[in-house]
């Protein structure tokens, strides 16, 4: 594995078990509880992708997802998820 891949690996391990230890504590209220259950599902998915060899890959489509973007935001599944995503990052018209 590259040494960036490396450290995102190890980050993504560390953070599986935090948000285990937590849902196992049962020390969650009901919606941060559903929170943690769908982020833990997304790390194992990373992690697993990182473990094969298939990160940084589109589920849909297998074209590489920009790798400025899995840098921010890692558990990125697919392109239309970018799109999603880049929807949140425009700047806005009026700012406040």
């Amino acid at each position: 594995m590259h040494h960036t891949l490396q450290d995102l690996y190890n980050e993504m391990v560390a953070m599986k078990t935090d948000l285990e230890e937590h849902l196992n504590n049962n020390d969650l209220s009901p919606h941060v509880k559903q929170l943690a259950e769908e982020e833990l599902l997304d790390l194992i998915a990373t992690i697993e992708k990182i473990e094969s060899g298939g990160y940084g890959f589109c589920e849909e489509t297998g074209y590489p997802i920009p790798g400025e973007l899995l840098l921010f935001q890692p558990t990125v599944r697919s392109l239309s998820e970018v799109k999603t995503l880049m929807k949140f990052f425009r700047k806005p018209v009026f700012p406040l």
